[in-house]
């Protein structure tokens, strides 16, 4: 039996089957980094600097995922859209990327990046939290 789970906007597929309950909320698999290119290790931005959001995208079965509709929200710590992006570089493979800046005067916090791809029908998100800092004294 096939159900589906309305949450707000939200229509998620249900499968029922022998008791068992399949909720498939992501159908790729998106793991996020944040890299900054000239700096290696444990680095945290700071507002007014550039940084980079690295996404390794995959199906469910492991492939890379190489094309598809993107979109890159940036929430500020108040949860209010700082920026969005559509356009991701394709590094190769399943691997993308894309730069973000922040205003100088842009609130020092919790921002959460949330990368969206629709790709052959399916769709996959992941998202991020980064901690950007005041400037270096």
């Amino acid at each position: 039996m096939d159900l589906t789970l309305d949450i707000g906007e939200l229509n998620l597929p249900l499968s029922v089957s022998e008791m068992n309950l399949t909720l498939d909320i992501s159908e790729m698999n998106i793991v996020l980094l944040v890299v900054n290119t000239d700096c290696i290790g444990g680095y945290v931005p700071s507002v007014g600097e550039t940084f980079r959001i690295t996404a390794t995208i995959v199906d469910l079965d492991g492939n890379p995922v190489t094309a598809g509709t993107h979109t890159i929200d940036l929430y500020e710590p108040d949860n209010s859209l700082n920026q969005t992006s559509i356009a991701p570089t394709h590094d190769g493979g399943g691997v993308w990327h894309r730069d973000f800046t922040t205003l100088a005067t842009d609130p020092v916090g919790g921002y959460l990046v949330v990368w969206t791809v629709v790709s052959g029908g399916a769709t996959g998100i992941g998202k991020i939290k980064v901690f950007i800092d005041d400037p270096p004294i």
